[in-house]
């Protein structure tokens, strides 16, 4: 019985595996083969290694430690996600030569701007024509990643909101502003502390990357798992309990994941489980076709992913505490509505 319940079980986590890939364009990564399968594990391990000793001794000057971080990660996005169909000619581990180049063009832009920092305090509002060239290739690059790990909506958001730094002169009423020409908009977003390297990367660098790292370490260690565990206890036994249990896990696991689409493949397995077993059919068209209660779980999946978020501080004058108390009502408020639902 114990091996047909663990063999249930590898299924299970295969057919997950495959809906993540299939749903989930962050999940959608290159097979390496040769080198290459050796040397992106040995940068991600040097990456989390350098972010553990930042975060334990202290990090580097400012604009050194963003650079680092955006170089490694925007770098391995080229070695990682394929940019679509592939085009012909040799690939190196797997990985296309273009896509080698790329993120090596990436790296260049990223440590361009820590190499000419002291330079910089002279000429800030004023380009030359090196800062130009690096910050387009910044910016166009850093689209193509998105697009790549992410899908199309980021990078088509971005693209309408540099088209209106741009020309946004010809536009009338509230929304007009006085426009810029393509060096003072490369010199905006990527010289200063207000575009691409930014206070925001700066929070990932130092706080988001470790909870994430943690996060997925905690998850293959089988944390997810417990997280579930738990919330079939405390609702699995009342009425209505597949729906409580898709709350209460979906909160829990939501912690150490960080991805909407990976808590409703890993918690909706269960939860579809004890739907199956459970509910009877009346009471299954009563909650509507398999849809909706899809939708409905991945919503209720989707707020479980933004509880207690450290980042609002950075943000806001508010102290941690207070800000953590209020993530944690919406957060209620949000699970609240859902178990209702």
């Amino acid at each position: 019985m114990t091996e047909k319940t663990e063999a249930a079980r590898q299924v299970d986590l295969a057919r997950a595996a495959e809906l993540e890939r299939t749903y989930d364009a962050e999940m959608r990564f290159r097979t390496l083969s040769g080198f290459a399968a050796r040397l992106v594990p040995a940068l991600l391990v040097a990456l989390s290694v350098f972010h553990y000793y930042t975060a334990g001794f202290g990090i580097l000057t400012e604009h050194w430690h963003k650079a680092i971080h955006l170089s490694a990660v925007l770098g391995l996005i080229f070695l990682m996600f394929p940019a679509g169909p592939r085009i012909p000619g040799p690939a190196f581990g797997g990985v296309p030569w273009y896509d080698w180049l790329l993120a090596a063009v990436m790296v260049s832009a990223c440590l361009y701007l820590p190499l000419v920092f002291d330079d910089l305090t002279f000429r800030i509002g004023s380009p030359n024509t090196n800062d130009v060239i690096m910050g387009t290739l910044m910016l166009v690059l850093t689209l193509e990643t998105a697009r790549r790990s992410m899908g199309w909506a980021l990078p088509i958001i971005v693209l309408i909101c540099v088209a209106y730094g741009l020309w946004g002169n010809y536009l009338s009423g509230v929304l007009a502003h006085p426009g810029a020409d393509w060096a003072g908009f490369i010199s905006h977003i990527y010289l200063t502390q207000e575009g691409i390297f930014g206070i925001p990367v700066m929070v990932v660098a130092t706080y988001v990357f470790h909870f994430v790292l943690f996060g997925v370490l905690a998850t293959r260690m089988g944390l997810g798992q417990f997280f579930i565990d738990m919330a079939s206890i405390a609702a699995g036994r009342f009425a209505g309990g597949p729906a409580k249990v898709s709350v209460f896990g979906s909160a829990l696991f939501g912690m150490i994941s960080g991805s909407a689409i990976a808590n409703t493949v890993t918690v909706g397995t269960l939860t579809i489980r004890y739907e199956a077993r459970w509910l009877s059919p009346a009471i299954r068209r009563r909650c509507g076709s398999r849809r909706q209660r899809g939708r409905a779980d991945h919503t209720a999946h989707h707020g479980g992913c933004g509880l207690c978020d450290d980042r609002i501080p950075e943000y806001s004058a508010d102290h941690a505490a207070d800000c953590r108390c209020r993530a944690c009502l919406h957060a209620f408020l949000g699970r609240l509505c859902a178990g209702a639902f």
